[in-house]
């Protein structure tokens, strides 16, 4: 017996055997030949002869065929062989949701996708879907932070369905009560590849039993790659293929190394701005934001970096229209830029009272719970409300020189 297929993924399914590309699926599945495996992997083609070709390449035999398979032919894998074809495809989230390998199994196993062209290369890792290196081709200047765990140990994380901190990590809901941490469970799932090229990859995350005991809704995350030149822009998808409204927020979390080059300290650099104009800032108390110490920030003058400038966590500012936020260094040429568009937030944030050797500017579309906040879900600031069968865009650029 066959179930656990989500509705979308089967659709997916369908319209890849259609258009005449590879076709995964992965359900629970009960079938007595094989009493040590409660799932079967379902690789399909739309003919025959085009599976036998893909089967070739997978390491697949014609026996594995479903011999029933009339209308869509297809491989039928189990245990070791529907691991190793899930790894090969990279299907990572499809290992994570049906347990076919232990988080530290695929801590181990996932290696990081390089994005590369002539100026730069690029990492990222499929667990997260995180950004983990921009490298300079020629000068070999690493611009992302290390995730050094004595200061950090993150590069660039994903914040999703939260950004900031929930009061007590937890909100209410139809009068259940929910637990989420920081930022939410984005940057931690493991992602499935759907598409790569040199210079572009989509990585997907989707609503499973473990993702509805923090957040109860139906949703498809979308985060696309894609190198040109010297830029790398991130691109966010978010489907609501149910019949309710989906409640989230999304933002970015970067971090840059600060110095960027040797015979630099950090107090060599500062925050650049464009258009350079005064901005709304929203204070932090501890880690929730005042909306009654609202202020007009300086943005329209350089910024210099030095470490009391976060003495109070992170400057949060209120940010419409096109906007882009540079660090840069009259000692050095080289330096980096965050362009972004409609972005109602950004954060800027480095550890205070360390030495830590990096900046973070992070566009979001969300922020963190008020001091006085209710608690109430829906009631939450910059919570974005998508009606069902919509989807929600946005992009924006790391550009570094």
């Amino acid at each position: 017996m066959a179930f656990g297929v989500k509705k979308n993924e089967l659709k997916r399914y369908k319209e890849n055997v259609t258009n005449n590309e590879l076709a995964v699926l992965t359900h629970y599945w009960s079938d007595d030949r094989f009493p040590d495996s409660n799932t079967v992997t379902k690789v399909a083609a739309n003919d025959l002869k085009t599976l036998k070709v893909w089967g070739k390449k997978l390491q697949l035999y014609d026996f594995m065929i479903d011999p029933e398979s009339t209308k869509i032919p297809h491989f039928d894998l189990f245990g070791s062989i529907q691991v190793r074809v899930l790894k090969e495809l990279q299907r990572w989230n499809m290992l994570d949701r049906f347990h076919l390998m232990t988080e530290h199994e695929l801590e181990e196993e996932v290696m990081p996708i390089v994005l590369k062209n002539e100026q730069l290369t690029v990492e990222v890792n499929p667990q997260g879907a995180e950004l983990t290196s921009i490298k300079d081709n020629h000068s070999e200047i690493e611009y992302l932070w290390s995730a050094d765990q004595a200061f950090w140990g993150r590069h660039a994380p994903v914040l999703f369905p939260i950004v900031g901190k929930l009061k007590d990590d937890q909100y209410q809901l139809n009068g259940q009560t929910y637990q989420m941490t920081q930022h939410g469970f984005a940057r931690d799932g493991f992602y499935d590849v759907v598409s790569q090229t040199d210079k572009a990859v989509s990585l997907r995350l989707e609503s499973s039993a473990d993702t509805r005991k923090q957040y109860p809704f139906d949703f498809t995350l979308t985060i696309t790659y894609t190198l040109e030149d010297r830029t790398v822009r991130t691109s966010y998808h978010v489907e609501n293929g149910s019949q309710e409204v989906l409640p989230f927020s999304i933002g970015a979390h970067p971090g840059f190394n600060v110095p960027l080059v040797e015979n630099t300290t950090f107090d060599d650099y500062y925050l650049s701005f464009s258009p350079r104009k005064t901005r709304t800032m929203i204070p932090l108390v501890g880690p929730h934001i005042d909306l009654n110490g609202r202020t007009l920030g300086q943005t329209n003058t350089e910024i210099s970096l030095n470490r009391a400038l976060f003495k109070n966590d992170a400057l949060i500012y209120e940010t419409n229209g096109e906007n882009t936020f540079s660090i840069k260094s009259d000692k050095t040429e080289h330096g980096i830029d965050v362009t972004f568009k409609d972005f109602p937030y950004t954060g800027i944030w480095s550890p205070y009272q360390t030495e830590a050797p990096f900046v973070c500017i992070e566009p979001w579309f969300g922020i963190a719970d008020s001091v006085d906040s209710t608690g109430q879900f829906l009631d939450k600031l910059g919570l974005r409300k998508l009606d069902p069968k919509h989807e929600f865009e946005t992009y924006f650029d790391i550009t570094v020189y």
